[in-house]
């Protein structure tokens, strides 16, 4: 990571977030007024039963660049492609369950580093294939998480994007409903 000043420019060198020997890719970044917490995908866990290895993981750091706490193992099983928000009292990290690679799932993290409560299913699609590809945004309401879909089954490239609300105390606003339904692939959102 690096640190950079608010006009852009590079503030001090760039430091690590995690230094696990494995694979890991940044997923998000969210501020909650005092320290940034920074969300990705870690293979340092091999899940046999799992096509995809990967957890959730996240780390909060001060904005001078000091860790903020230890890493914190964000999903309960297998997981990756973590977004992440916060609501003014805890930060939402959303990602695709890594082991049917068929659910979303979200835990909240405190801006303690204490993750208050389990992980709890988003949406659990039904479709033989995959899910993927998070977002999510807080709207002083409600939580908006987006995802895709291989909705065409797997390996068609047919992708949608599918939404649905999360209120900051974990249930579900309303149900999944389709942001983008067109031939193709929408699945980055």
């Amino acid at each position: 990571a690096a640190v950079f000043a608010s006009d852009g420019t590079p503030a001090g060198a760039g430091f690590v977030v995690s230094d696990d020997l494995s694979h890991q890719l940044v997923n998000g970044i969210a501020f909650d007024g005092t320290n940034h917490f920074v969300v990705w995908t870690d293979n340092r866990r091999v899940v046999q039963e799992s096509p995809t290895p990967y957890d959730v993981y996240g780390r909060f750091v001060s904005p001078a660049g000091a860790f903020v706490g230890p890493e914190i193992l964000v999903s309960g099983a297998a997981g990756f492609d973590a977004s992440v928000a916060f609501d003014g009292v805890n930060h939402l990290v959303v990602w695709t369950e890594g082991v049917g690679r068929d659910e979303i799932r979200g835990r909240f993290v405190a801006p303690d580093g204490t993750v208050p409560g389990a992980e709890f299913t988003i949406a659990a699609d039904g479709f033989p294939s995959d899910s993927g590809f998070t977002a999510l945004a807080f709207d002083g309401t409600n939580y908006l998480v987006v995802w895709g879909d291989e909705t065409g089954g797997a390996a068609t490239g047919e992708w949608d994007l599918f939404a649905r609300f999360v209120a900051p105390d974990g249930s579900l606003a309303g149900g999944v409903f389709p942001v983008v339904q067109s031939a193709g692939m929408q699945a980055f959102p």
